[in-house]
């Protein structure tokens, strides 16, 4: 099974140094962390990164922004033709 990630929060963790790093910078375990890979980072958190490190979000945010388009190619080329068409080697 393939679990949806949350792509803002792992690079978030990854400009705070990784898992181990960010739950050592807020004081709680890392299983709660590698959570946040998949649920997001908690508001309380997001916060107190907006007040204390807001370049380190803003940087997190543009890096997906030049991510975006290039996910959106990817993913549409992955369409198969429909069956009977004329690009079907079979029909």
């Amino acid at each position: 099974m393939d679990k949806k990630r949350n792509p803002f929060a792992i690079a978030v963790i990854t400009r705070l140094g990784g898992p181990t790093k960010t739950a050592a910078y807020f004081g709680i375990r890392l299983p709660s962390v590698s959570a946040w890979a998949h649920k997001g980072i908690p508001k309380a958190r997001l916060r107190h990164l907006e007040e204390t490190h807001p370049q380190l979000l803003a940087d997190a945010r543009a890096q997906l922004k030049k991510q975006a388009p290039v996910s959106l190619i990817a993913a549409s080329d992955d369409v198969q033709p429909p069956v009977g068409s004329l690009d079907d080697p079979e029909g």
